[in-house]
């Protein structure tokens, strides 16, 4: 039996279960009994369920789970009922109901009797009677007391299917349910009761609303669809056609390019269901055809009509078996190529583990905790915006702020910058550089709001290095590109050992397009040439040919000579908060002036960080998006780089600064301060 309380969770009554597999949905099991299959419940990853209680019986023939969805109180309970009259099993149900009080309950199982025997129950003996055993009795008498509700008949008033099919007597009933209240009725959308095919029993199926959860999705490339070589023929032919027709002088290589995604979206939206149909087709023809066979033989009780009904059911398990020992097939080839590696498929996995725990709640500004999706995003939503505009006063539009950066750069000097590659900083793109970037990204990573992932601009890197250079080409000569190129998702990786419940225990790391990510690698890649020569040694993050391990020994031996000489000595741990994102953008766009970078490349990160836009994904919610003013975003190539050219100003008159000595070591100078990234040591 399945529900949707929100996203395909599962009772199974009747079920041996025998442990907990992690690549499963998520499972609250009991072990069955010596004399009972047992019952479990099985939630999937996707079902955001806080559970609070977790009620069992000794017998395997129940099992309870209370808890909150999106702060709904939410009880879900699976039965397993005796197939023999017992009234103490009935009493004691009917006690196990008064703990689900004030919640929404969804209950449903095997409940080995008919609510209606006259309706729910056919016999393929002729001349049969239809009477109520005494353990339908009791099933309707606990239905009356508990003032519960049979959803599918309520659905259903005039229709005869049935649940379970019993070869020894040759006959159906409809024993499968699921009893709601009258409180959760109004919840549900529909119900249905599927065929029998595997096992004797069919799946019956309720959805269930709950309120305050909204649905969004958002568009994804499905890489799977471009390993045919058909496919990549049918885009290709696609992607020439669209640029052939509208490559025109009177359409701009940013209209041009941004618009070349909205229609081949649409094209492989179309494509993946075509895929999906025919790879569906046979199943789906398998699976009417069993519909077909079973509403025949439930009305006609022929062993013609069973003959038939068999032979379907046969052709369905082989169809599923084929499926699934292909899949099985290359999960073994795969485990059995990468299972020693440092791969990508381990990657993932542990990636899995440290990731399993989601951000589902949030403190309010009473001190309360709210578990509704809407809230807690707005909640973060506020948090991030404060955090990404934290000095609205700190803009290009204010003089008096503008006239302070410039006097603190005015006292300060930086390294020459090499003249040859000073040049190439702000050189035009080629398309041997956007074709050499496309080459080493990762096909696989999660792409930004646009959908495509690296995938797409690897098989089609002929077709498209053309008009991205175009589009890269004139930002570098400053001109400006629409909002979408910019813009941007912030997904949240709660802080290991914090509380993610409150936004500042998050790291925010943004997702961008890929076209986004290939031309600031390509500017990334240009800098990091420039930069060892014009960042200090104390600066080892994210600078080429430097470790962050030649710090942390620098450290260990100044403690080390500290402690040898007696020198009396302070070692200062600086962690900036959100350094990244706390950046002034006026501050860097007069530093990169003020320290000779080329024109081009001064005009490309001014239209990098015109206004951008992002919102912060958060689960079950539909965000809002709001512009940037400070801070680089995690996640972009060049922006650890920026980070460090904007550190440097303030740690040179650090290290200049009379009132602060470091240590000295041997003839040496002193040793004031170590730079990681956002931790400063002196």
């Amino acid at each position: 039996m399945s529900d949707s309380i929100p996203a395909g969770n599962a009772f199974c009554p009747g079920t041996p279960v025998q442990s907990h597999r992690p690549h499963l949905p998520t499972l609250l099991f009991r072990f069955q009994h010596r004399e009972t299959p047992g019952v479990a419940i099985l939630l999937h990853k996707a079902c955001q369920m806080t559970v609070q209680h977790v009620d069992r019986d000794d017998e395997g023939r129940y099992i309870l789970i209370r808890g909150t969805i999106n702060n709904v109180a939410i009880s879900l309970l699976n039965v397993y009922a005796p197939n023999t009259p017992e009234d103490s099993f009935w009493a004691h149900l009917t006690t196990l109901l008064q703990l689900t009080e004030g919640s929404f309950l969804v209950m449903g199982g095997d409940f080995n009797a008919a609510p209606a025997p006259a309706i729910d129950r056919k016999s393929g003996a002729l001349g049969a009677r239809l009477t109520a055993s005494p353990q339908d009795a009791m099933l309707a008498r606990f239905i009356h007391d508990a003032q519960l509700l049979d959803i599918w008949r309520l659905h259903h008033p005039g229709d005869h299917d049935f649940s379970f099919y019993s070869h020894p007597h040759s006959s159906y009933s409809r024993i499968d349910l699921f009893l709601l209240p009258t409180r959760t009725i109004p919840l549900t959308t529909r119900s249905a009761i599927g065929s029998i095919s595997w096992s004797d029993h069919a799946p019956v199926s309720v959805w269930v609303k709950l309120p305050g959860t909204r649905s969004g999705w958002s568009w994804r490339l499905n890489s799977s669809i471009l390993q045919s070589a058909a496919v990549l023929e049918e885009v290709s032919a696609h992607l020439n056609r669209y640029f052939e027709e509208n490559d025109l002088d009177d359409i701009g290589p940013d209209s041009l390019w941004l618009a070349h995604k909205a229609v081949i979206r649409g094209h492989l939206i179309q494509i993946g269901s075509r895929l999906k149909r025919e790879r569906m087709s046979l199943l789906v023809e398998l699976q009417e055809r069993l519909a077909d066979r079973e509403a025949a033989h439930k009305s006609s009780h022929s062993q013609a009509d069973f003959d038939a009904l068999t032979t379907v059911r046969r052709e369905l398990r082989s169809a599923l078996l084929t499926d699934v020992a292909r899949s099985l097939a290359w999960t073994r080839r795969t485990f059995y190529e990468y299972s020693n590696k440092a791969h990508t498929m381990l990657a993932r996995k542990l990636r899995n583990q440290t990731r399993s725990k989601l951000v589902t709640s949030a403190h309010t500004s009473q001190g309360s905790i709210t578990t509704i999706p809407s809230e807690v995003n707005q909640i973060f939503t506020a948090y991030f915006k404060k955090l990404y505009n934290h000095s609205p006063d700190h803009s290009l539009r204010n003089p008096e702020h503008v006239r302070e950066v410039q006097e603190f750069l005015a006292t300060w000097k930086g390294p020459e910058l090499p003249p040859l590659l000073l040049e190439g900083l702000g050189s035009e793109v080629s398309e041997a550089e956007v074709a050499s970037v496309i080459k080493q990204m990762k096909p696989h990573k999660a792409p930004g709001p646009d959908g495509f992932t690296a995938f797409y601009y690897k098989k089609f890197s002929p077709h498209l290095s053309k008009y991205l250079v175009k589009l890269y080409n004139g930002i570098l000569e400053g001109r400006s590109v629409p909002p979408d190129f910019l813009r941007s998702d912030v997904i949240l990786i709660p802080k290991e050992g914090k509380d993610p419940s409150f936004p500042h225990n998050n790291r925010p790391i943004s997702l961008l397009n890929v076209d986004y990510k290939i031309f600031t690698k390509i500017l990334a890649n240009r800098l990091g040439a420039l930069l060892p020569s014009i960042i200090h040694p104390d600066q080892v993050g994210f600078i080429p040919t430097r470790q962050a391990y030649e710090n942390t020994r620098r450290n260990v031996v100044l403690i080390e000579r500290a402690r040898a000489t007696g020198t009396p000595s302070l070692l200062l741990s600086l962690d900036a908060e959100k350094a990244f994102d706390r950046m002034g953008w006026p501050y860097l766009f007069h530093l990169l002036e003020h320290w000779g970078f080329s024109p081009g490349f001064c005009a490309a990160i001014r239209v990098l960080y015109n206004s951008p836009l992002t919102k912060i994904i958060t689960t079950g919610a539909s965000p809002e998006s709001f512009p940037i003013g400070n801070g680089t975003r995690q996640g972009c190539p060049l922006s650890p780089m920026l980070f460090a050219l904007a550190l440097e100003p303030l740690l040179d008159k650090l290290r200049s600064s009379t009132s602060i000595t470091g240590l000295q070591i041997g003839g040496g100078g002193r040793n004031s301060w170590c730079q990681h990234m956002q931790t400063t040591f002196s």
